[in-house]
């Protein structure tokens, strides 16, 4: 299929071969108009136009997956731009003016969101919001498989479902109630979490969600939010190289800095790390002329500082600080030095953890001086022998091991008291969580019995020798012919065969009055007839004498 323009860039992705990568191509409908949605800037109506020219070639499995997912697809790429752009071009702006004239430990959440509510864009910006998340959700309950807009590019639910994130991560940073706010974006970072936890692919998408949530996650106790944020470009940000194939956007105070994140491991063989040299230099290359800024960052640092906060441990500043250098060191310097502060990460901060070494260093060095100069007793008229003195090093030798020990389990179980405490205290944090959580479980559960009950009764209520038996039994689209349609009503008597989009429109509103749709789908031309059809007409006489109907709009 043929878009008569080039849609893609002829830079191929470096080293895909290298990497053992399944060079998946467009082949699907949905693939191409998904593929033109990301990289076009198209209107609403152009949209319209694209799905109109896609459906003509389509079968009908996929027409129907175009009608299911093209609009909201587009929808949702659409108002997310236009919401990023009046946020970062006017809001973020006036944030900048505030810290100018206030200085950011001034900016207090009071005063941003009183900001934010007298904002000219700020109503603007939440119904975009709100329209975007609406619509990645519409896009979410029917997407199955992955939509390849490129040869080896894909958009999967873990893409979709972290745009989502972001955006709820970003309204509820604004919200003024302490409690709620926290909560709130404590389960946004268990739901982001979890998507980190199902992301197919074990590279870059994987440790990107895992950096994203590792800043989030040290960025939560500071309340912060309202001033720094950190989130994934749009779809078209990633993905199209005159946009500067953003992965991550930091914000600090107003400023955003565009990133691309590349985390390799560096303990390699040098073809390997010369073939990442090549990569990041060619990435550095596409981003020259954008304002986005190309960082290296260690895997194994990365997944070390994972590890330990999946398994609920003190997270190693001095780890922490060393894995997102190069993040760190790419900011203004005032933007760096409030970032470090909220982070915990600040210069006076570190001096102090380097202290603790030295004076853990320090205290090893005492013992060991202690076990060189243990001294041995011996008595005037007799020297002990070689023997003696051997048995005598090797008991003040054990005695100091003895004490080293005692002192390294007193520390552990320090520890291990401080980590009872916390976990104690996120128990008792997460009890309004998990009843919230209980109980919506609990009325989704009813919903779902309630809605169970009701299928079976309707399907109960027709007896199956009596639907056996009825005059059709093939899909509504037989039943619609223009003709017939007309005569209903759902055409106007001078249609002609030109007005595609008139005949579309009324197939549609045919099928959803008189389609028999699967659970949980919308009805489609290929569904059979339901209830509703039979009622109305018993018989084929009944259907072809039927006059104009009246149709919900």
């Amino acid at each position: 299929m043929s878009l008569d323009v080039p849609l893609f860039s002829s830079v191929q992705t470096p080293f895909a071969e290298q990497r053992g990568e399944e060079k998946v191509t467009p082949r699907r409908p949905m693939d191409f108009f998904a593929a033109w949605t990301v990289y076009r800037d198209g209107s609403l109506d152009e949209a319209r136009q694209q799905l109109e020219r896609f459906s003509r070639t389509a079968d009908e499995d996929e027409r129907a997956a175009l009608h299911e997912l093209a609009l909201p697809l587009f929808e949702a790429i659409d108002a997310h731009e236009q919401a990023n752009d009046l946020t970062y071009r006017s809001w973020q702006k006036t944030v900048r003016e505030l810290r100018s004239s206030l200085g950011e430990h001034e900016l207090s959440r009071d005063i941003i969101e009183q900001a934010f509510r007298s904002h000219p864009d700020a109503h603007e910006i939440e119904r975009l919001e709100s329209l975007a998340m609406n619509s990645y959700r519409r896009v979410l309950q029917c997407l199955e498989e992955e939509l390849v807009v490129h040869p080896g590019i894909t958009i999967s639910t873990t893409d979709i479902e972290s745009l989502v994130n972001d955006l709820a991560y970003r309204r509820i940073s604004r919200h003024r109630n302490d409690h709620d706010r926290v909560m709130r974006l404590r389960e946004l970072n268990i739901q982001l979490k979890r998507i980190t936890d199902e992301a197919g692919d074990a590279g870059g998408k994987r440790l990107e969600l895992e950096e994203l949530l590792l800043l989030r996650t040290r960025l939560l106790p500071s309340a912060t939010e309202h001033l720094i944020q950190i989130e994934h470009g749009t779809l078209r940000e990633d993905l199209r190289p005159e946009l500067g194939n953003v992965d991550l956007i930091l914000t600090v105070c107003g400023r955003p800095y565009p990133l691309q994140v590349k985390t390799y491991v560096r303990d390699l063989g040098y073809a390997q790390r010369a073939r990442q040299y090549d990569q990041l230099l060619h990435a550095k290359v596409k981003a020259h002329g954008h304002k986005t800024k190309v960082i290296e960052l260690d895997r194994t640092l990365v997944e070390k500082l994972s590890a330990q906060q999946r398994h609920r441990e003190h997270l190693d500043p001095l780890l922490f600080r060393e894995a997102f250098d190069p993040l760190f060191d790419v900011l203004d310097p005032a933007d760096r030095d409030f970032l470090l502060e909220a982070l915990h990460l600040s210069e006076e901060e570190i001096a102090h953890e380097h202290e603790k070494l030295a004076e853990k260093a320090r205290a090893i060095e005492a013992s060991r001086r202690v076990l060189d100069q243990a001294s041995i007793p011996f008595h005037l008229d007799t020297l002990p022998t070689p023997e003696e003195q051997q048995a005598e090093r090797e008991a003040a030798r054990r005695a100091a091991e003895r004490e080293a020990a005692e002192r390294a389990a007193a520390t552990a179980r320090a520890a291990e008291e401080r980590r009872r405490i916390r976990a104690l205290a996120d128990e008792i944090a997460s009890k309004p969580q998990l009843a919230k959580a209980a109980k919506a479980a609990k009325v989704e559960q009813a919903l779902r019995r309630k809605i169970g009950a009701e299928k079976a009764a309707n399907t109960r209520a027709m007896n199956a020798q009596e639907r056996a038996s009825f005059w059709h039994q093939d899909p509504v689209m037989a039943l619609t012919l223009p003709k017939h349609l007309i005569r209903l009503g759902l055409l106007e008597a001078g249609w002609t065969p030109t007005q595609i989009d008139a005949l579309n429109q009324a197939k549609q509103a045919f099928a959803l009055r008189y389609g028999r749709a699967k659970p949980g789908k919308i009805a489609t031309l290929k569904d059979p007839v339901n209830d509703a059809f039979m009622r109305d007409f018993p018989t084929e006489s009944a259907y072809l004498t039927a006059s104009a109907q009246t149709w919900e709009t």
